[in-house]
């Protein structure tokens, strides 16, 4: 395979750290269909504390943005402004550009060092034409990399000339996730220098503020740092009393959620009966419990599971607007049958809840589910109905209880279908030298007779030999197979008890 040029390296590394596009904006962003594989994160901290916040109030700086963080959890893309794209293009243009030149200088140093260090002038001839190879190399991507952001610089400034709305960025969007540092609800320290604190862990989004106390109220300060644009793109500050963050938090979400997210959403929830049931948004299998929008309009969901019958709900969608959907759907029906017991009277529980007492008309259902009929002094029984197997009218007989536990009766049976085992296995020794008997004199009363011998008194141990052995074989034999029969019955008993 044909390795690419230096040129076409440095190309790829230029065009790779700069900000990928994404798919075009779509009304169901959520569904992650529309979201570029490039990825930004975003850190929260803690809340600064000034020197007039008491110990009381102190947990709000940890309580405030940990609470935002769990509520923004569905905030998993982002989608930049044109200047915010052309910063971060920007910023990649130039850190691939001190990088290449890093490249060249380390490459002209070692060729330096390669004219410098080795004595042999045969070696030093071959170091040196390798370390200048490699000059020529890393000159080449620096140079390809210079023109490929001249020419970017170019296009922009001549979008910059067309006016507001030829840049490309707009609708474009990123995927968009936590920070490790904020693994397991850990908060980042609290800063009032967001830019060291988004270099030092790596960040393109830092929530960060302030607490405050103002006349016997907290004054809350939030912050949304962007590190490519070098400064905060949103601020606001709310008033709670000690007892009322929550109402804080629940002031503060939406408008940080649009600012992270980059535009007014509208978010739907879907409230599923079944909740394995499977949802379809739009005609598309949908596997969230909510959905994000960034269109008004009208869409549809339509939830199916087996057994159920099928529901789909249409409703309106407005920016800045949180809706519900409820799907409950309706199991199918069959048909239904009676359930009675011998003696009647048993207890029925379905599905684990008691239902009545036999005799009891029982109602069909379009899924498997689990009878017990009970009564005290007998066994309980229990059986499974399955729809696909429609039912006659069933009468379930009990047995007396025993009083054993299920151990002792699991013991019993064992020993039980070992015991009769056991004289079958014994029975079998006799029916085999029986029957070994049996043939042989039968054998050898042919034999004489063939010989022409005609001597009355062998002819009479013979025949007295081979109808007593005969005899033996066939009660030998027919308790073997009684035996046989036994252990069998005593098996399925044993088996019966463990299922």
């Amino acid at each position: 395979m044909r390795r690419p040029s230096a040129r076409g390296l440095a190309c790829i590394v230029a065009f790779s750290a700069m900000l990928a596009p994404a798919a075009r904006v779509s009304a169901q962003a959520s569904s992650g269909t529309d979201v570029s594989s490039s990825a930004l994160t975003i850190g929260w901290a803690e809340l600064a504390v000034s020197d007039g916040v008491g110990d009381e109030y102190r947990n709000a700086a940890v309580l405030v943005p940990r609470q935002l963080q769990r509520a923004l959890a569905f905030a998993d893309l982002r989608f930049p402004s044109d200047v915010e794209a052309a910063a971060a293009s920007t910023q990649a243009a130039l850190a691939a550009e001190e990088l290449a030149r890093k490249a060249v200088a380390d490459a002209r140093a070692k060729r330096d060092l390669a004219a410098l260090a080795v004595r042999d002038p045969a070696k030093r001839g071959r170091d040196v034409a390798t370390a200048a190879a490699a000059v020529k190399k890393a000159e080449a991507a620096l140079e390809a990399i210079l023109a490929t952001n001249r020419e970017t610089n170019r296009v922009r400034s001549s979008a910059d000339r067309a006016g507001p709305g030829s840049t490309t960025a707009e609708g474009r969007s990123l995927a968009l996730a936590l920070s490790s540092a904020n693994s397991g609800e850990t908060l980042l320290p609290s800063t009032l220098d967001p830019a060291s604190l988004c270099k030092d862990k790596k960040l393109d989004l830092l929530v960060y503020g302030s607490l405050r106390v103002r006349g016997g109220f907290l004054a809350i300060d939030l912050s949304l740092y962007v590190a490519s644009l070098g400064r905060a793109v949103w601020t606001e500050t709310r008033y709670a009393s000690a007892d009322g963050l929550g109402q804080a938090v629940a002031a503060f979400s939406r408008p940080l959620a649009e600012a992270v997210i980059g535009r007014p959403y509208a978010r739907v929830g879907f409230r599923v009966e079944p909740p394995d049931a499977d949802l379809y948004v739009d005609g598309e299998a949908f596997p969230k419990a909510f959905a994000l929008y960034f269109e008004p309009g009208r869409s549809e969901v339509v939830a199916k599971a087996r057994g159920y019958e099928r529901v789909g709900r249409s409703f309106d969608v407005s920016l800045g607007e949180d809706l519900f959907v409820d799907l409950s759907l309706e199991a199918q029906g069959s048909v239904g049958w009676k359930l009675t017991s011998e003696p009647e009277g048993a207890a029925i529980h379905l599905d684990g809840e008691r239902v009545g007492y036999a005799p009891f008309d029982l109602p069909g259902s379009a899924f498997p589910r689990l009878i017990r009929v009970s009564m005290p002094g007998f066994e309980p029984v229990q059986l499974v109905h399955r729809p696909e197997a429609l039912l006659d009218d069933l009468t379930i007989v009990l047995e007396p209880d025993d009083g054993l536990s299920f151990d002792e009766r699991y013991d019993r049976r064992k020993d039980a279908f070992y015991r009769s085992l056991g004289w079958f296995v014994s029975s079998l020794p006799l029916t085999v030298l029986s029957g070994g008997l049996f043939q042989t004199y039968y054998a050898t009363a042919q034999g004489y007779s063939a010989s022409g011998e005609v001597d009355p008194e062998v002819i009479r141990r013979l025949d007295s030999a081979f109808y007593t052995s005969q005899a033996v074989f066939w009660a030998s034999a027919a308790a073997s197979i009684g035996c046989a029969v036994w252990a069998v019955v005593r098996l399925v008993a044993y088996i019966e008890i463990t299922l």
